[in-house]
């Protein structure tokens, strides 16, 4: 018998290998981008100069804890008021003109409208997901949470900060200013 039938089988490449291209991240020359707020709730829209103009876009920050100020993720919007595709990245907003540096701090300001929580009304826990009722500073509001024990984030000085399956953020200024019964419902997931 011959060595190579002893041998283990090795199996055949069968082309499973799937190859991921990196995402390319385009950073946006400062100096070549201006900002426009029409008023009236209309989006706002940016122009890169001797390129194109976006009619819509949405601001985000990629670390807004660490960088609130720096590395701004703009996307375009889409004509159905939701987020598009991401256009660039601004590596901080004091590298704007004055004027846009205003304009692109309102788009984050609407990308970042955050309800501030007043009490817990109600928590309905199933799993892995949480259906809050709460009264914020906006009225009530309900919203579904995936892993609360995640997505409810607290600090040490008493904020809170939680984060729905939509990914809007609501917060808690401060633990202490709520009634027994929202501490005791927001224990539950802290």
């Amino acid at each position: 018998m011959n060595d190579r039938n002893n041998a283990p089988h090795e199996p055949e490449d069968t082309n499973l290998t799937v190859k991921v291209e990196p995402e390319k991240l385009i950073w946006l020359d400062p100096q070549r981008l201006s900002f426009r707020d029409p008023g009236a709730g209309r989006p706002i829209s940016m122009t890169i100069a001797d390129d194109r103009t976006y009619r819509s876009i949405f601001a985000l920050r990629a670390f807004p804890r660490q960088e609130p100020n720096g590395f701004i993720q703009i996307f375009q919007g889409n004509t159905d008021e939701t987020r598009g595709e991401m256009v660039g990245m601004i590596r901080g907003i004091a590298q704007l003109r004055q004027s846009d540096a205003e304009t692109l701090a309102e788009a984050l300001r609407r990308s970042y409208l955050v309800p501030r929580i007043t009490a817990i009304l109600e928590l309905e826990e199933h799993r892995f997901m949480a259906r809050w009722v709460v009264d914020t500073d906006r009225g009530v509001r309900s919203f579904d949470m995936y892993q609360p024990h995640r997505n409810v984030i607290g600090s040490g000085s008493g904020r809170v900060l939680m984060v729905d399956v939509e990914e809007n953020r609501y917060e808690i200024p401060d633990v202490e200013d709520l009634d027994d019964a929202s501490r005791r419902r927001l224990d539950r997931v802290l």
